[in-house]
């Protein structure tokens, strides 16, 4: 594995090529400023450059490795596991805390239409517990509209067998310097829409309400500091609200089982 110092070096070097072909002697001074960010924090340099269409495009070449993983997975999964699926909100989840024993099939900056097509290859969903759902996000960054995202989410809880209870949450709040890629009011939007998806089929939890402040946007306490991501306390918040209203569906479910037993 090479040092941490040579893989910085390739990083700055990459980003300073690509800064001076797009900007020409004259970016100069920008392109020393974006080395030195890369020698400070590589990773997170990357990753806003990213979103400018700048450097290696790195998430699609992961999103492909983490299907193939998770395929497999799926693949030599006993049954009786809680299952949860969705973007980088639930890979970094610690589900386990969640309910013992769950499986994480979250991949960062998945969109719904994405997992509503991975989804119709796991056979591990006719065995499952449970079905936790945190997805959608994504595809609103991607200007994707409500009734389109919806649609995904409908057809992602449809690809559950009948029998297995399905969590699904809403769609959180983020900081407000991204108003520009995700306002509230649109995330307010598919929220309404995947309540409405749910219906009787699945439980909707709203986590929203309790990690926004008053103006719909991400609490600083609950920010790990990108505007997305959740910080310790923040996943502390989403984790209880999840174990409530698994814990009351998976009673449901047992007593659901009994009754037709007798």
């Amino acid at each position: 594995m090479p040092s941490t110092n040579v893989r910085h070096d390739r990083w700055a070097g990459h980003i300073a090529l690509t800064m001076l072909a797009a900007a020409g002697i004259g970016g100069v001074a920008l392109v020393a400023l974006v080395i030195a960010l890369a020698y400070a924090n590589p990773s997170a340099t990357a990753d806003r450059l990213e979103r400018f269409g700048i450097g290696v495009p790195r998430t699609a070449a992961f999103a492909d490795q983490m299907r193939r993983q998770l395929w497999r997975l799926d693949r030599n999964l006993e049954p009786g596991h809680a299952l949860f699926f969705g973007d980088s909100h639930v890979q970094t989840l610690d589900v386990a805390a969640v309910v013992p024993g769950a499986v994480n099939f979250g991949i960062g900056g998945e969109t719904a239409g994405q997992l509503a097509e991975r989804m119709r290859h796991y056979s591990s969903l006719a065995g499952a517990s449970i079905v936790v759902l945190l997805t959608g996000t994504n595809d609103l960054r991607q200007h994707i509209n409500v009734d389109e995202i919806a649609d995904h989410v409908a057809s992602i809880v449809a690809i559950v067998p009948a029998d297995i209870p399905v969590v699904l949450v809403s769609a959180l709040p983020e900081g407000r310097e991204l108003t520009a890629d995700v306002s509230p009011v649109r995330i307010r939007d598919l929220n309404q829409a995947l309540r409405a998806v749910c219906d009787a089929r699945c439980r909707f939890i709203d986590v929203f309400a309790r990690l926004a402040d008053s103006d719909g946007f991400l609490r600083p306490l609950y920010d790990e500091g990108d505007g997305i991501h959740l910080s310790p306390h923040g996943a502390a918040v989403l984790r209880g609200a999840l174990r409530t209203v698994i814990d009351d569906a998976t009673d449901r479910r047992s007593l659901d089982r009994a009754g037709r037993q007798k």
